[in-house]
C-alpha cells in the first residue's frame, strides 16, 4: 500500500529528529532515508532537514560534505539532488574554502551541472539547481561565466517558473553589489515553529486510532531544539489527590525489582493507569522511555503532568513536554534523557499527575536508575588493588567514621550496600571494592574500603578516587547507607547481606588475574 509506505517514512522521519543521539547521525539517517525510500519521501521531509542544517552551523560543512558525496553518482534519486543541490548552492563555499582535501567549486558545479541536464530531470529539480547556480555565480568567480551559461538560455523557457529565475537572476548579474546583497547566506529559521511533519502527520491521521501516541504527545514539543528541561514543570498539587498508599507501594517495589534486573517492565500499574518503561544507559548517558497507558475504556485522563527527579543535582535531566491528554485506551510515550554528574544514592523519584473522572491522582514513586546504571564492573586482583590504594594521594581521598543509627555495626552486610552501587568486592578481602564510574563524559576510578569496630560499634570508610569531588561525593553517599545499615534487620529473620556474601567467591573466581582494560583509568594516578 503506497499511502502506508509514506507515512512510515514520514513516521521515520519524525522518529530520527526526536530521539537523534546528536545532528549528525541525524543527517545521516536522513540522507539514507531519501537514498532508499525516495519515492515515498515529501518535500516537507527534506524541507526539515534544511531547516535543521541552517540553524545548526556546526553541521552545515558536515552536510555539505554528505549530500556532495551522495550527488556523485550519475543516477541519484530526484529527492537527493534536491535536498543536496541546495545545501550546496549554501554552504558549498565551506568545502571550496577547506585548506586540506578542498572540494573545488568546479567539482561541485560539475556534480550539480549533471543532474541538471539530466533528461529524466523534473521542472522542480532544474528550479531548485537554477537557484543554487545563482549562488555559485555569486561566490565562486571561476565559475561564474559556466553558472551564466546554464541559466540565460531559461529565460525564454516555455516554463513560467524557470524563465522567472532566470530572468531575475540575470538581472542581479550586472550589479555584483546586489547580486551579493540578494544571495546572502540564508538566516536561522524561527525556533518556535512547529514541526511541519508532526503538523502534516496530524492531519493524515486525525482520524487514526494511533493519531494520539503519535501526534498529540509532540503537539507541545517536536524537535530536538524543543527539548525543555522536565524539573522546571509545574505540578499542581490537591490535598484530596491519590496518592501511592502502603499497599500499593508493595506492589510497586515488586515490579520495579523485575525492571531493575531486565531494564523493561512495569513500574505502576492501577485501575486506571498503566506505567510501562525501556531504559538503556551508555556511558555516563542514560534514557529512559516511559508508555503511560490509559486503562479506561470511556474517559480521558486530563491535565497529565510527568517529571524525574535530578537527585540534588546527581543527574541531569532533560524531557520533552508531557502530553496534557490520554484518551481512552490510548498511550502516550514519554522520553526522559539525562546524564550522570555524580553517584547519587536510592533513585530518583518519578512524579506522575493527571485527572480522571473529576479525581485528581499524584503518584511519586521511584525509577529503576540508580548509580549501579552508570558504573563499569571492573574485577581488579588484590595486588593490583594494593597498590592503586596506595598510589592515591590524600587529595583523592574521602576518610569517614560512621555510627550507625541503630546502634549495632553488620558487617556481614557491607559487601551488599557496596555491591547495589556497582561495586565489585576485591578476592582476599573482608569489604574493599572497586568500580569505574561514568560522570561527566569521562570515567572515574574508584575505591572504598570499610572497616568495622564492633568494641566501638563504628564503621570507618575510606574512599579513594581519580577525580576528588567524586571521592567526596561517594563518602557522603556511602555514609548514608551504611548509618542505616541493620535499622531493619530485627525485624527480618535472613538479613540480605549474607546472600551477598554467598554470592561473592563466584565474583572473586572471576576477578581471576588476567588484565582488565578498565584499570586503565587508574593508570595515570
Amino acid at each position: 500500500n503506497e499511502g502506508i509506505k509514506e507515512e512510515m517514512v514520514l513516521k521515520i522521519a519524525i522518529l530520527a529528529e526526536r530521539f537523534a543521539p546528536d545532528y549528525k547521525w541525524y543527517m545521516d539517517t536522513m540522507l539514507t532515508l531519501i537514498s532508499t525510500a525516495g519515492d515515498y519521501v515529501s518535500d516537507e521531509i527534506w524541507h526539515r532537514a534544511v531547516q535543521i542544517v541552517t540553524n545548526n552551523e556546526d553541521l552545515q560543512k558536515y552536510a555539505a560534505e554528505k549530500v556532495y558525496h551522495a550527488l556523485t553518482p550519475s543516477v541519484v534519486h530526484e529527492n537527493m539532488v534536491k535536498c543536496g543541490g541546495y545545501i550546496l548552492g549554501e554552504y558549498g563555499y565551506i568545502l571550496n574554502d577547506e585548506p586540506e582535501n578542498p572540494v573545488l567549486a568546479q567539482a561541485q558545479f560539475d556534480v550539480l551541472l549533471r543532474h541538471f541536464r539530466d533528461s529524466q530531470a523534473k521542472s522542480e529539480v532544474q528550479q531548485i539547481l537554477l537557484h543554487s547556480f545563482a549562488k555559485m555565480m555569486n561566490l565562486f568567480p571561476e565559475v561564474s561565466e559556466q553558472c551564466f551559461a546554464v541559466i540565460e538560455p531559461f529565460r525564454s523557457s516555455i516554463n513560467n517558473e524557470l524563465q522567472q529565475r532566470a530572468l531575475e537572476y540575470s538581472a542581479l548579474r550586472p550589479n555584483p553589489d546586489l547580486l551579493a546583497n540578494v544571495f546572502e547566506s540564508m538566516p536561522a529559521f524561527s525556533q518556535d515553529r512547529q514541526s511541519v511533519l508532526v503538523a502534516k502527520l496530524r492531519a493524515q491521521q486525525s482520524d487514526s486510532a494511533d493519531s494520539n501516541v503519535w501526534a498529540d504527545a509532540d503537539s507541545k514539543a517536536a524537535s530536538m531544539a524543543e527539548v525543555q528541561d522536565a524539573i522546571a514543570t509545574p505540578m499542581v498539587t490537591d490535598t484530596n489527590a491519590i496518592t501511592v498508599d502502603p499497599e500499593l507501594a508493595q506492589r510497586l517495589a515488586a515490579l520495579r525489582a523485575s525492571v531493575l534486573e531486565k531494564n523493561s517492565g512495569v513500574l505502576l500499574e492501577t485501575r486506571e493507569v498503566q506505567v510501562g518503561v525501556k531504559q538503556e544507559f551508555r556511558g555516563d548517558q542514560g534514557r529512559i522511555q516511559l508508555f503511560v497507558g490509559n486503562k479506561t475504556v470511556a474517559e480521558d485522563l486530563s491535565d497529565c503532568s510527568c517529571i524525574m527527579g535530578t537527585q540534588n543535582g546527581a543527574l541531569r535531566v532533560s524531557a520533552k513536554a508531557f502530553p496534557s491528554v490520554i484518551g481512552a485506551k490510548k498511550q502516550a510515550m514519554h522520553s526522559i534523557v539525562f546524564a550522570c554528574e555524580a553517584p547519587f544514592p536510592g533513585s530518583p523519584l518519578l512524579t506522575l499527575c493527571f485527572k480522571h473522572a473529576g479525581q485528581t491522582y499524584n503518584y511519586t514513586f521511584p525509577s529503576a536508575v540508580t548509580t549501579k546504571s552508570f558504573v563499569t564492573p571492573t574485577n581488579m586482583p588484590l595486588e593490583v588493588y594494593q597498590q592503586r590504594w596506595n598510589a592515591m594521594g590524600e587529595d583523592k581521598t574521602n576518610v569517614k567514621t560512621i555510627k550507625p543509627v541503630s546502634g549495632t555495626v553488620f558487617p556481614n552486610q557491607i559487601p551488599g550496600v557496596l555491591q547495589s552501587f556497582g561495586f565489585t568486592m576485591v578476592q582476599g578481602t573482608q569489604c574493599d571494592g572497586v568500580l569505574v564510574l561514568h560522570s561527566k563524559k569521562t570515567k572515574v576510578g574508584t575505591l572504598v574500603r570499610v572497616e568495622t569496630s564492633e568494641q566501638a560499634q563504628m564503621y570507618r570508610l575510606t574512599v579513594k578516587a581519580s577525580t576528588p569531588d567524586i571521592a567526596t561525593t561517594f563518602g557522603h553517599v556511602l555514609e548514608l547507607a551504611l548509618s542505616h545499615l541493620g535499622a531493619t534487620a530485627g525485624q527480618q529473620s535472613q538479613p540480605s547481606a549474607p546472600g551477598a556474601q554467598q554470592q561473592q567467591p563466584q565474583q572473586q573466581q572471576a576477578a581471576a588475574p588476567s588484565a582488565d582494560p578498565v584499570l586503565d583509568i587508574f593508570a595515570d594516578l
